[in-house]
């Protein structure tokens, strides 16, 4: 479901040298993909954090290369820690959340070239990722009373 090979053949035909750096569970399976697209060097799996947020708040950017998502949180929590976001367009989530503008940023599904291609324009342009709509509709004070009206209606 996460594509990480399609991350990493992506990252291999970025014209960038940043690194990438990957929260994961399994930190030696993502070195073994790395070493397999050639990226190695360039790839620093660190072991999963329950607090993620201050390793997005310091990222460039937040790349996401599902297949398929429930509701890509991680792209909500990358934006609202100002972080720009780069995502292929799988079904259930991306599209709703990168909507006007940070639409540009969706790739097609499986498709390392494209990919890598959005990852390096999105690393040179001006992003905005307090201007997704999705931060709004989810903000505390737009959602609390929503669930007090939810609650007084039954």
């Amino acid at each position: 479901q996460k594509r990480v090979g399609v991350l990493l053949e992506a990252l291999r035909r970025t014209a960038n040298d940043l690194p990438l750096v990957m929260l994961t569970n399994h930190p030696d399976k993502v070195t073994r993909l790395a070493r397999k697209h050639g990226v190695a060097a360039r790839v620093r799996p660190v072991a999963f954090r329950q607090n993620p947020y201050p390793w997005m708040a310091q990222a460039e950017l937040v790349v996401l290369s599902s297949d398929y998502e429930g509701f890509p949180l991680v792209l909500v929590e990358a934006l609202a820690c100002g972080t720009p976001v780069v995502s292929t367009d799988c079904p259930h989530g991306p599209s709703e959340i990168l909507t006007g503008p940070l639409a540009r940023w969706l790739v097609p599904v499986g498709d390392p070239q494209s990919l890598g291609a959005k990852i390096d324009e999105a690393l040179v342009s001006a992003i905005d990722p307090g201007s997704a709509a999705i931060l709004t509709m989810l903000d505390a004070a737009v959602i609390a009373p929503q669930y007090a009206a939810l609650a007084d209606s039954s």
